[in-house]
């Protein structure tokens, strides 16, 4: 067991929250898991975190995954995982990729012209004129999913701010952030909740890179001179993404609710 871990390793615990534990001679996180979470409310900048910074706490001494709530009812349905890419200049909507829970992939990018491009692999990514044309055509490859499952609210937001109406009508109910479940029920011994810690903590690993500005350079690069293989670069980029999604729901589906 290890000993002396400190406190800064609790990601998102506020500075009041740490000056006030140290005030009071919390300094590492064997302290905090000795604790009852009820013990932790009292002090400044935790109150309703208390839980979760117990789990954490935990989740360090005991090097396992804690949980602290069960998972939500929601989250057990099967569904397809979610990513998009977007456009930093514009903010637009330029790849859309999503994958089953068994990590067959999709995707679909703008390309000024509708029909498709064959990557090196054999792969073919679907091709559409413009975003909206690609939200709608999303919306009716995925009628029959029960849940898309994303991580973090951005996919959703950017989905209702630029989807046509037709298309975000039937995208919005069945939208569902993963990110949230994860980050109310459970807590891994790493710092931070971003897709890129929680999936490499299950053994998951990115191909190619883990930069979304990478993948937007490589998928300009094919706009300009058709290099196919500068987009099956940035759509292994998303198809990772998406596995790794489905890595995770599986992963919380498999084990929830373990102590």
């Amino acid at each position: 067991m290890k000993i002396n871990l400190s406190i800064n390793l609790i990601s998102g615990l506020s500075r009041q929250a740490r000056e006030h534990l140290a005030a009071n001679g919390i300094t590492s996180l064997d302290q905090i898991a000795a604790m009852h979470p009820d013990d932790l409310r009292p002090f400044k900048g935790i109150k309703s975190t208390a839980a979760a910074i117990h789990a954490c706490a935990r989740a360090y001494v005991e090097e396992r995954p804690v949980w602290f709530n069960s998972l939500p009812h929601d989250c057990l349905h099967a569904g397809i995982m979610f990513d998009i890419e977007t456009d930093p200049y514009t903010g637009k909507t330029w790849s859309w990729g999503w994958c089953d829970v068994d990590g067959m992939t999709q995707n679909i990018v703008v390309a000024h012209r509708d029909g498709s491009a064959r990557l090196p692999d054999g792969r073919t990514i679907i091709t559409v004129r413009d975003t909206d044309e690609g939200w709608r055509l999303f919306a009716e490859l995925t009628p029959d999913a029960p849940r898309i499952y994303h991580w973090t609210g951005f996919d959703a937001s950017v989905m209702r701010a630029q989807a046509p109406d037709e298309a975000r009508e039937m995208l919005d109910p069945r939208m569902y952030d993963l990110h949230h479940s994860y980050k109310s029920c459970v807590r891994f011994p790493v710092y931070g909740a971003s897709l890129k810690v929680v999936a490499r903590y299950l053994d998951f690993e990115w191909d190619e890179y883990d930069a979304w500005d990478a993948a937007y350079r490589d998928y300009a690069q094919w706009l300009i001179d058709d290099d196919t293989y500068a987009l099956a670069r940035a759509a292994n980029y998303q198809r990772a993404d998406v596995v790794a999604l489905a890595v995770v729901w599986k992963w919380l589906n498999e084990n929830r609710g373990t102590t």
